[in-house]
């Protein structure tokens, strides 16, 4: 199977100040909250895809689902849309903020 990842420097995000100081469950749950939301795009957008005759079944719709889920999985773990930097960001400073009351 051939490799799919991001080859390109270009296409990867550069660290922050402040991405140090984020604990690493709030990176966690915030790269896992971007795949499942990723993954759920993906499948939205497979489903307006003209597979043409060769489609269809039950068969199909699973393994869809399975490759819309790598997909996000791959993504989200390459960091290029920001969206697990930004839910990590407010999730710190909640945390910072719950602990400072």
């Amino acid at each position: 199977m051939a490799d799919l990842s991001i080859q390109s420097s270009s296409y990867q995000t550069q660290p922050r100040a402040g991405d140090q100081q984020r604990s690493p469950q709030s990176n966690e749950a915030a790269k896992e909250f971007e795949a499942m939301f990723l993954a759920q795009t993906f499948e939205q957008m497979f489903s307006t895809v003209d597979m043409g005759s060769f489609s269809g079944g039950h068969a199909e719709k699973m393994w869809r689902s399975v490759l819309s889920q790598e997909y996000a999985d791959a993504v989200a773990e390459s960091g290029t849309t920001g969206i697990s930097r930004s839910i990590s960001g407010m999730l710190s400073a909640y945390d910072t903020q719950t602990k400072s009351k």
